[in-house]
């Protein structure tokens, strides 16, 4: 279930991205935010991982550069999860079973 920020958090996030001078930043590398590289909002800890839509979970990220690395960080995750899942589950074994070489045996 996709869980989204109100407007609310995001304008108290948006204002806390600011430094001293009032300028926008990344949350995440320290990029500044400007039209060029737009500011998008994401969750610290993913809603499948027990995250909330709370202002503590909500970051200023920038598009060009923290976008990208958290949307592979988040496949990765993702498949890690699917993974543990169906061995758990024990649709998928983890090591194949052991191949054995039969040999013919010559009798006498």
């Amino acid at each position: 279930m996709r869980l989204e920020f109100s407007q609310a958090t995001k304008k108290a996030r948006w204002l806390h991205c600011h430094d001293s001078k009032g300028v926008p930043h990344c949350e995440y590398c320290g990029a500044e935010i400007t039209e060029a590289n737009p500011a998008d909002y994401h969750h610290h800890k993913e809603a499948e991982s027990g995250g909330d839509n709370s202002f503590q979970n909500c970051r200023v990220v920038c598009r060009k550069t923290c976008h990208k690395k958290e949307t592979a960080r988040f496949k990765t995750e993702c498949a890690k999860a699917d993974r543990s899942a169906s061995y758990r589950s024990g649709l998928k074994r983890k090591y194949p079973w052991p191949r054995q070489k039969f040999k013919q045996r010559r009798f006498g």
